[in-house]
């Protein structure tokens, strides 16, 4: 009996204690001479998909992971979080790259999604929660015959999405939406470049038919190939799109067209003008925007200073370049700020004192007595009694204090980003050139993996003795056989790394 009665309190005892949650997993597929392990990346994904815990999974840096079959993250685990370090993930033109299921959250952090190729949605196909963040699609298309017809090249939306700070570029679909494709759900996209994306018929940059807010974002060079000349940038199709702070530009066959649904536009750009804009119209410009290849403002542009401070999004401090967000007291319009420059830390102040008290006191007594008493026989006394007393106290108190506060700058960090292996040249010439003056020490980072092909030269001018530092974690910064890549001037100090 007493075995018994044990053995059922134990079971009790187990069948009463908490379950525990999963440890969260973390996992980094290898990579050799720049080819990633596509078969750990996959595996990971897979062990990632089967448990309940938040899930990392980090790429190794300029490295490219050629999958065998599609990412697939299902729903009812944590979230995942793919950090790229700006290596890629191609599907080898033969298969979607990744599949975000209903019910599935995950989230992409510097990483290229490359060469993915499906009847929709040819890069991402997102039905759950996805994050987009310093990241790039490029090159996948939505093609092949079939239910539905083939839309979204770089992504197809049905769930909630988030794009901020990445560039969608050189995607494709047969029908509509050559870079995304938003048949429904919600998707915000901030500080971001949709450009040189492609549809056969319409929505050649981006197609909605969901809820979709795009905020200082810059819409470049996309095509449509048909129906009717409308909407080779922008189409909206029953949904509601709202443009903030935005530029709409240089698309074959329309910048914007809108079928059915709400365009709201504040303070945007669209270079053909507004007759898409059916709801909200407020302070917007029309004509060209004056952009350079990169995408960037150029002196001139109508789009300096005309966008809205208060449309910034909580929490945007910086452009898609990592530069302030604000330059010149009002916000730009498109992606990039112009002029701007990195925000840098606050100095911290250094306080010296110095205080240095010297006291001196000096007595000097000196007491002298003479007494001469001399008696004559002519009873004539006399008496001479002299007392000197000196007394001379010095008391001499001298005191220095000397407060210095000295604020030591801390260096100034630039990143120059980068699409895909194409470094942003631009970003970097901006960097070296205002670092050359600025009476402070200097950092600049570029992207692994990346080449950064200039126009013009990297000229280094002297900075009162402050060094400027490269770190180029293998990058490459090519003159393109056609200039100098560095000049140094006399005075100018420079340091050089893994560049």
């Amino acid at each position: 009996m007493t075995r018994r009665l044990a053995t059922l309190l134990i079971a009790c005892l187990l069948f009463a204690l908490p379950t525990l949650p999963a440890a969260a997993a973390d996992f980094s597929p290898g990579c050799t001479a720049g080819v990633g392990d596509a078969a750990a990346l996959e595996s990971a994904v897979s062990a990632a998909s089967t448990d309940s815990s938040a899930d990392t999974i980090t790429l190794q840096a300029g490295c490219t992971y050629a999958i065998s079959s599609t990412l697939t993250v299902n729903a009812g685990i944590g979230q995942l979080t793919i950090n790229g370090n700006g290596a890629s993930i191609s599907g080898g033109g033969s298969l979607r790259v990744l599949l975000i299921n209903n019910g599935a959250v995950a989230v992409l952090n510097q990483v290229t999604i490359t060469s993915g190729r499906a009847r929709i949605g040819g890069g991402i196909q997102n039905a759950g929660t996805l994050t987009i963040t310093g990241s790039s699609l490029s090159g996948n298309t939505a093609t092949g015959s079939g239910s539905p017809p083939s839309n979204g090249g770089g992504i197809n939306n049905t769930g909630t999405l988030a794009i901020i700070n990445s560039t969608i570029s050189g995607n494709s679909a047969d029908r509509a939406g050559g870079g995304i494709f938003v048949s429904a759900g919600t998707v915000t996209i901030t500080n971001s470049t949709i450009s040189d994306n492609s549809a056969s018929i319409i929505g050649g940059g981006i197609y909605n038919a969901g809820t979709l807010t795009i905020t200082s974002s810059t819409i470049s060079g996309n095509s449509a190939s048909s129906f009717g000349g409308n909407g080779g940038g922008i189409a909206n199709d029953v949904g509601t799109l709202t443009l903030n702070n935005s530029i709409v530009a240089n698309s074959t066959r329309g910048d914007c067209a809108g079928f059915s649904g709400t365009i709201n536009a504040s303070h945007s750009l669209i270079e053909g003008g507004f007759t898409c804009v059916t709801g909200t119209n407020t302070n917007n410009l029309t004509g060209d925007p004056a952009l350079d290849g990169s995408l960037r403002l150029q002196a001139g542009s109508p789009a300096i200073d005309a966008g809205d401070n208060a449309l910034i999004p909580s929490g945007v401090t910086t452009d898609l370049a990592g530069n302030m967000r604000i330059a010149n007291g009002t916000v730009d319009m498109g992606a990039y700020e112009f002029g701007s420059v990195p925000p840098s830390a606050t100095p911290t102040p250094t306080a010296t004192s110095t205080a240095t008290a010297t006291e001196t006191p000096t007595a000097t007594s000196t007491p002298t007595a003479t007494a001469t008493d001399t008696p004559t026989e002519t009873s004539t006394p006399t008496a001479t009694a002299t007392a000197t007393v000196t007394a001379t106290p010095t008391n001499t108190l001298t005191p220095t204090a000397t407060a210095t506060a000295t604020a030591t700058p801390i260096p100034a960090a630039w990143a120059p980003t980068c699409s895909g292996t194409t470094g942003d040249a631009a970003a970097l010439q901006n960097a070296v050139s205002t670092a050359g003056g600025n009476g402070q020490a200097d950092i600049i980072t570029l992207t692994a993996g990346c080449t950064y092909t200039l126009t013009s030269t990297l000229t280094v001018n002297a900075d009162s003795g402050n060094t400027l530092t490269i770190n180029g974690n293998g990058a490459t910064i090519s003159g393109d056989n056609a200039l100098r890549v560095f000049s140094i001037a006399s005075g100018a100090m420079v340091e050089i790394n893994g560049v």
